[in-house]
């Protein structure tokens, strides 16, 4: 009875050690390597799927110790030498990764995910000055993007900036995602708010945007390149700027039951091989309601417009011909001209 007990106390302690360990993301799902030369930790998957739910806590496990934490690090040489501005995860099969960023050691610029099959992106929490270059390639089947991308003390900056010269306490967070050979990418109920946030697709078979909240798209935000089809249903923007989603060589083009963007939001570089359908855009409930179908936007009207009226003068040419034909065969001047 006494040694079941003991065993009893030993196997409780062991779940207590490890439970930490469970709550927390596993150091052991990844092998990471730091070149200290371009301050880039790299990152590959040791197991099936890996989730990230601390990026800060990753850095500094991966390097051993708590540096790249603002909340714990300390100004001593080490830390500076090994300071991580730039980290790249790769060969997974699957990844979900939550970017909070606020309490991560800046500069930290650039995310890089490559060579991997899945990869789910959720909640981008940033600071006024911290920007990021999110750089997602060769992903095999899909990559989500959904949650909230925010920044996180940009109502305090507004505060301050009223006690401050520097203009940089009035700039926004900018987030660049680059997408580049990603055979599907969905973006679903996402919102975004006080980012500047910039999307660049190229060689993506199939682009998604549905049920998202975008503040505001300037110009040129949205790039898309080689692709399949694009689509935006169901999505508010606040404001957007002419031609802030850029198209080129994409063939397939969904707008429906979006408010926010109108045909001068669009800017097709290839209009000749893209095939432009719109759906309730920018228009009321009732008019949806009579007119549920979908509606083909002809953006090169100058060679239509010439069809139509060369089409036009050859059946006015033919009318006259027979009408001209039939007054000759009833005064009887037909017979007489074959």
């Amino acid at each position: 009875m006494t040694s079941l007990t003991m065993s009893s106390k030993t196997l409780i302690s062991l779940v207590m050690m490890c439970a930490p360990a469970l709550m927390t993301p596993s150091p052991w799902d990844l092998e990471c390597q730091y070149l200290r030369r371009h301050k880039e930790l790299v990152c590959q998957c040791t197991r099936y799927h890996s989730d990230i739910v601390s990026l800060p806590r990753l850095i500094s496990r991966a390097l051993g110790h708590d540096n790249n934490v603002t909340g714990a690090r300390d100004n001593n040489v080490t830390g500076d030498r090994d300071r991580v501005e730039s980290l790249k995860i790769e060969h997974c099969a699957s990844l979900h990764v939550s970017l909070d960023l606020r309490e991560i050691t800046q500069p930290f610029y650039q995310l890089r995910i490559e060579n991997m099959d899945n990869v789910m992106l959720r909640d981008i929490k940033l600071n006024h000055d911290g920007d990021l270059d999110l750089v997602i390639r060769n992903i095999r089947s899909q990559v989500t993007l959904s949650g909230c991308v925010t920044c996180e003390d940009c109502d305090h900056s507004v505060t301050a900036e009223r006690d401050s010269e520097d203009i940089r306490d009035m700039a926004r967070p900018t987030l660049v995602i680059q997408l580049k050979n990603v055979t599907q990418t969905q973006v679903i109920y996402l919102e975004v708010t006080g980012v500047d946030t910039r999307l660049s697709a190229r060689n993506v078979d199939r682009l998604a945007i549905d049920n998202t909240v975008i503040d505001k798209l300037a110009s040129n935000s949205v790039e898309v390149w080689y692709a399949e089809s694009f689509s935006v249903e169901n999505t508010a923007v606040n404001e957007a700027g002419s031609e802030s989603i850029t198209l080129n060589h994409v063939t397939r083009v969904l707008m429906s039951h979006t408010l926010g963007l109108t045909n001068s939001s669009l800017r097709l570089l290839s209009p000749a091989s893209t095939r432009l359908v719109t759906r309730c855009l920018e228009a009321g409930e009732a008019q949806c309601l009579e007119d549920p179908g979908p509606r083909r936007l002809q953006w090169s009207s100058s060679s239509r417009t010439g069809t139509l009226v060369l089409i036009t003068l050859c059946g006015l040419g033919v009318i006259i011909v027979i009408i001209s034909l039939c007054v000759l065969n009833k005064r009887g001047k037909l017979d007489n001209m074959l």
